[in-house]
């Protein structure tokens, strides 16, 4: 019996070393920056795509504000839950193996 082979690239199932979704690419928008002569002369130079590196920045700080409003608006209920526990324990600690 003939043994079937997949002709698919692997390249095609290389992670990307992301985990969960891939931010969602919207339309780009032009906007005016300032940024200090040497350290844009220094970019400049070492070829660094300031587009990218602005926004890559920018989605990982809106993301880490976001993450900081969340617990700031559920701090009550997170404490509340926190002290259910030191209470009550964990629902089937019993028959936890770790």
């Amino acid at each position: 019996m003939k043994k079937k082979q997949f002709r698919e690239s692997p390249e095609r199932f290389r992670h990307t070393g992301r985990i969960g979704q891939s931010p969602k690419l919207g339309r780009k928008r032009a906007v005016n920056v300032t940024v200090d002569e040497e350290v844009l002369a220094s970019a400049k130079q070492l070829s660094l795509n300031l587009s990218q590196i602005l926004e890559d920045e920018l989605r990982r700080r809106v993301t880490e504000e976001k993450a900081r409003c969340w617990e700031e608006q559920n701090r009550d209920a997170l404490e509340a839950h926190n002290r259910f526990i030191e209470k009550y324990g964990i629902f089937g600690e019993e028959f936890r193996n770790w």
